[in-house]
């Protein structure tokens, strides 16, 4: 494992730890946050995964760790396209307005 993977395995671990609060509080995009943050999580052991089969000589193409790249890529994926959607914020309604 050379020091570039080890670093941006620290800066994904101090991520998930720095943005866990947001995911405590009830907001509109919790579930993009939720998904984000666990596709994060995903790829951290993909990579290690990666890492280590590829150092102990035993990687091969269609292995599981390809499959948690692929799961945590498509968690990113979904939790990116849950923040374009607009929240809906109803009006309250009035006496004269009908439904």
């Amino acid at each position: 494992m050379n020091a570039n993977s080890f670093k941006s395995d620290i800066e994904m671990v101090e991520i998930l730890g720095c943005v866990e609060d947001i995911t405590l509080s009830s907001c509109v995009y919790r579930p993009a946050i939720i998904s984000i943050l666990i596709g994060l999580a995903v790829m951290y052991v993909a990579d290690f995964t990666f890492s280590w089969t590829t150092t102990s000589g035993s990687f091969y193409n269609a292995d599981w760790g390809d499959l948690l790249l692929t799961l945590g890529l498509s968690l990113l994926s979904f939790g990116t396209l849950g923040f374009s959607t607009k929240p809906h914020i109803a009006r309250p309604k009035s006496e004269g307005e009908e439904t």
